[in-house]
């Protein structure tokens, strides 16, 4: 074979090898302390060698980031991760029909997805699946348990009490917010996490809407700004609106990407993947089942299963 034409296929091997191992840059959004988590709890391996979810820094933001950089790996698509730092969830999904990010580094409920400007991933929460939690600190968790047990021996239920009691939450959360309305919840409105802990460290509130899934820690307690908020035993609010991740159509190569996290994370639900990232600790799943879904008893889901 003449040089000239060996020397070509030997440089066009090359060039194709290196293209093949070229890993394409994606912004994933996140708020500045979850991305901090999500890092140390990466450390130096890759996201493919964490085999537990047992982790402090295992959050339900951070795992999220985990699971899609898994599935992007799983799914065949040579990525490499960086971060944009967002101080809430709607900048984030705005930032992202945009452009300027890739994938918001949190799920977005399935109403609020422009099909015209996203790839919508298969449910990283089906309907139901997606729990949260009152929480409270030890004390007036204690009282909260206290008062819910007495008033039921009054023909009093556990609902009716906890409307006794401020709930913080934000206007910008619009699921969190419909869900106290449809319970007839006394609540009381901030912008920030931080702002809601303090309300409740200082006492201008109780209770904390959190989640009860994807918690890294043995117990099931929530960390507020440095303070620890337990969850009221025995309820919980279980949402029926899927969650998804999200691909930005305004990227370079969109559609590759979304085709690799589909594929990846239909291996992480199939192996079972998924489900040990919502309850790293199986114990903590087989308590929350039991507990009572008490968005099941609000008149909107009544008329719903009536109608």
């Amino acid at each position: 074979m003449h040089k000239v034409t060996l020397y070509l296929i030997f440089h066009l091997l090359l060039i194709f090898s290196t293209f093949a191992s070229y890993a394409q840059e994606i912004v994933i959004s996140g708020l500045p302390h979850e991305i901090t988590n999500y890092k140390k709890w990466l450390g130096n391996k890759k996201c493919t060698d964490i085999n537990s979810y047992q982790n402090d820094y295992a959050t339900k933001a951070s795992t999220q980031i985990m699971l899609i950089c898994k599935a992007l790996q799983l799914g065949g698509f040579n990525a490499t991760l960086s971060f944009n730092s967002m101080p809430n969830y709607s900048r984030s999904l705005f930032e992202a029909y945009k452009g300027r990010i890739a994938i918001p580094g949190d799920s977005i409920w399935l109403s609020q997805i422009s099909q015209k400007h996203f790839y919508t991933a298969p449910p990283i929460f089906a309907e139901g699946e997606f729990q949260k939690g009152f929480f409270a600190l030890p004390d007036k968790r204690k009282e909260i348990e206290e008062h819910i047990n007495i008033n039921k021996s009054k023909g009093i239920t556990s609902l009716q009490t906890l409307r006794d009691y401020i709930v913080i939450t934000s206007q910008n959360w619009i699921f969190d917010q419909a869900a106290i309305k449809n319970l007839e919840l006394t609540h009381l409105y901030t912008t920030k996490t931080e702002n809601m802990c303090n309300m409740i460290k200082y006492g201008r509130g109780d209770l904390y809407f959190g989640e009860l899934i994807m918690i890294g820690n043995k117990k099931i307690v929530f960390n507020c700004n440095g303070l620890i908020l337990e969850p009221i035993k025995g309820i919980k609010v279980a949402f029926t609106e899927s969650r998804h991740f999200v691909v930005s159509k305004n990227i370079a190569n969109s559609s590759k990407i979304y085709e690799a996290l589909r594929k990846g994370l239909n291996i992480l639900r199939a192996s079972g993947e998924i489900e040990k990232a919502f309850y790293p600790h199986i114990n903590n799943k087989n308590i929350i089942v039991n507990w009572l879904d008490l968005l099941s008893l609000s008149p909107e889901q009544k008329q719903k299963k009536n109608n």
